[in-house]
């Protein structure tokens, strides 16, 4: 297990999101996201969406969302850097700033803002009692998977595992804020309260379940990547001013067989998506003008 997690800290500096929202580079693969293949495929087709700012309290809940995710990097993962000073018992730092990965990761430093510190706080010390009550410890974060095969890619939010020192489980986090309103029930157009396709019809189609579908997918990735299956899964949702509220992988997606035919769907629909755009983007064809005589 030591092994297998020095390689994924390695592949960190080559496994990356690329800037300005292009997608991920997965072993020098150019790879799409996997969010919006993910709706096309399985639940966009019949899915209610919900009016503007029901996300959460408020229209600022995606803007929260994305600041926690990077204090969540921040805490965990930078923090964690030895500086250059190499500080010992009769050596002290020399450092007049504290080593930060947020820039290049995220094209921003992390810091605090007066709107969103006491929200960010909060939810930070929930996630804390999230990681106890599961007995749990942050290894990375943001950690590049895919299926450069598919060339589709997702950063996992949070990778844990049960110890630092000596660990046997691997865990994969989806973390989200908002979503306080119906995300368990299916919202619908038709009379159909499941998902599209074959395997997308097995699977009651909720916010919920568009999460556990990012979080199968993450954790599906990983596999691919390492081959190493995950022990446990959680979407965990985290608001200012409540308690967490955790949800392990649902079980339709623990069943060996439908993991497959979910990965057979996704692979189709992404297909038929190439071949439509390349279909689109090829040059037509001149007709001859009709000629008339007199």
């Amino acid at each position: 297990m030591q092994e297998l997690l020095g390689t994924i800290r390695s592949n960190s500096k080559v496994n990356v999101p690329l800037s300005g929202h292009k997608g991920f580079s997965v072993n020098g693969v150019h790879c799409r996201g996997a969010l919006n293949a993910l709706g096309a495929s399985f639940y966009n087709a019949n899915f209610r969406s919900f009016k503007v700012g029901r996300r959460g309290a408020g229209g600022s809940s995606l803007s929260l969302g994305e600041a926690f995710h990077r204090h969540v990097f921040h805490a965990y993962m930078c923090g964690s850097i030895i500086c250059a000073c190499k500080p010992g018992k009769k050596t002290k730092c020399t450092c007049k700033k504290k080593l930060c990965l947020c820039k290049e990761k995220f094209g921003k430093a992390t810091r605090r803002t007066r709107a969103n510190s006491i929200s960010i706080t909060h939810m930070l010390d929930e996630f804390k009692n999230f990681l106890k009550d599961n007995n749990l410890k942050v290894f990375d974060c943001e950690v590049v998977v895919g299926f450069p095969n598919m060339r589709i890619a997702t950063a996992i939010d949070v990778l844990c595992v049960d110890s630092l020192k000596n660990p046997t489980e691997l865990c994969v986090l989806e973390l989200k804020t908002g979503y306080l309103f119906d995300r368990l029930t299916p919202r619908t157009i038709g009379t159909s309260k499941m998902m599209q396709g074959e395997a997308g019809s097995k699977i009651p189609n909720s916010v919920h379940n568009h999460h556990q579908l990012q979080l199968w997918f993450g954790a599906e990735a990983l596999t691919n990547i390492y081959a190493k299956n995950v022990s446990r899964s959680y979407v965990v949702y985290l608001n200012p001013g409540r308690k967490y509220a955790a949800y392990k992988q649902e079980s339709w997606w623990s069943t060996p067989s439908l993991r497959v035919d979910l990965l057979s769907q996704l692979n189709t629909s992404l297909r038929r998506t190439y071949v439509q755009k390349v279909i689109s983007r090829a040059p037509k064809k001149k007709g001859k003008k009709a000629t008339t005589t007199t």
